[in-house]
Parts: C-alpha cells; structure tokens; sequence
C-alpha cells in the first residue's frame, strides 16, 4: 500500500471494520488478496501488486486485534478498489472482578 494513510480502523457498535485503500496498486480479489487471524490476536491481510507479477512479492499489513473480538465472526469485502474487514465483537457484559481486602 501506498501509507500508512491508506488504512482505518473503525469502531462501530458491535463491529471493528478496517479499511485498506488499494487504488495504488494493481490488485484484483482471489487469489491477490488473504485475510487470516493469528494466535487469535493479530489480524493479517496479504496482498500481491499484479504489477509486480512474482509470486515473491507478497506484502502483508498487520493489526493488533482488541481483546474483546470474536475472531470466528469476520467477514470482508472488496468493493471500488476497497477492502472492508468487519470483525464482530463479542457479545458479552462486563464483568465486575470483587477482590476480598485481608487484614496484615
């Protein structure tokens, strides 16, 4: 991608979305574009300029998925040179953690 600029990450009301801008480059979905979660925590989406056409030129952007994500619910989206990832938080309270004060 060409910056830093040319992705977002937007917090919705039950979903994180990013956004990745590839007007820069000559990518087309399929086989040009991957989306994978590692260790439940780090969200990675892959990409190959057709341009460049080598199977070496993979390039790849990473982020750091919050804690409270459900990372089997995740959906994307290529649209007029857009890429949408929508990862669905999880749907749980929070939770009030009592901690018991001892006397020393």
């Amino acid at each position: 991608m060409a910056n830093e600029d040319a992705s977002r990450v937007l917090e919705m009301g039950n979903s994180y979305v990013f956004n990745l801008d590839f007007s820069d480059l000559m990518v087309d979905i399929g086989e040009e574009i991957k989306v994978d979660v590692e260790d439940d925590n780090t969200l990675v989406i892959s990409y190959q300029n057709l341009l460049q056409n080598s199977p070496l030129n993979w390039q790849s952007k990473k982020f750091d998925l919050p804690k409270n994500v459900d990372t089997d619910d995740i959906s994307a989206v290529f649209m007029h040179r857009l890429l949408l990832v929508s990862v669905k938080k999880l749907n749980r309270p929070k939770q009030t953690k009592i901690i018991k004060v001892t006397m020393a």
